[in-house]
């Protein structure tokens, strides 16, 4: 059963509400595409959720949520394979919620990070094999 997308922006702005997430109470915009899969939510304080929903080879639905933090430059992802019918997508949403909280209190990298771990971890390798 392929997800509602409006529904589901719902329930996640519910979460982030829940959260304390400042700017989740009145959302300045929210876009909606079922043809293309595809829904959008823009925070008043910045930021915006984008939902997109797919089929997998094997036929399961996936659904991407793509975090876009105020203050990073790059997106943090959050994917939800959900198992037949009686999936709780209120789980999944508050799901994302937390992920959302856990990105603006500094546990998710952003890719600036990543990229010079990666870059002082091949300096301690050549070091090492030199």
């Amino acid at each position: 059963m392929a997800p509602r997308l409006l529904s589901i922006l719902s329930q996640v702005q519910n979460a982030l509400i829940e959260q304390g997430v400042a700017g989740a109470q009145h959302p300045i915009q929210r876009s909606v595409s079922y043809h293309k899969g595809l829904a959008r939510m823009m925070l008043e304080a910045g930021g915006s959720i984008s939902l997109q929903t797919y089929s997998l080879a094997d036929g399961q639905i996936c659904v991407k949520a793509a975090l876009m933090l105020p203050g990073r430059t790059d997106a943090v992802i959050h994917s939800i394979y959900p198992r037949g019918s009686t999936h709780d997508w209120r789980a999944s949403a508050e799901g994302i919620a937390l992920a959302w909280v856990a990105a603006t209190q500094g546990a998710v990298p952003n890719q600036a990070e990543i990229i010079s771990r990666d870059e002082i971890g091949a300096e301690r390798l050549a070091t090492v094999v030199g």
